[in-house]
């Protein structure tokens, strides 16, 4: 669900970031249209709920499960600390992949693929 100041967040694997936007990116066919990608089926995502621009996603070299690593280079990375330390049951699942969407609220309907793990939603601002 589309709202301001909430951003979902994947953890997993992938091998580099070519890897990870062919899984991510949405394309458009011959006629413009929009190829849904793997990411939004496999997490029944409506792409209508999210903006596009709004989508962070980085390939780190190394798998950790500690989260300060994997958000150094997410937006908003401070805020997004804070609000995941405090969340008591939060686990971490080692992994050298992040993917950010901000301003959604994804519901967990799906918490994993052969790919991500859908970590939580939390507030950013």
């Amino acid at each position: 669900m589309e709202t301001d100041n909430t951003v979902s967040i994947w953890i997993g694997n992938f091998k580099n970031l070519t890897e990870l936007e062919n899984y991510i990116d949405l394309t458009y066919d011959d006629e413009g249209e929009i190829v849904v990608s793997d990411f939004f089926n496999d997490f029944k995502i409506d792409i209508n709920d999210i903006d596009e621009d709004l989508i962070e996603k980085a390939v780190l070299p190394n798998e950790t499960n500690d989260i300060s690593i994997i958000l150094r280079t997410a937006s908003y990375e401070e805020q997004l600390l804070c609000e995941l330390n405090a969340l008591e049951s939060l686990t971490i699942n080692k992994g050298n992949t992040v993917v950010l969407i901000y301003n959604y609220a994804y519901d967990g309907s799906v918490k994993f693929s052969d790919y991500l793990n859908f970590i939580t939603s939390v507030d950013y601002k």
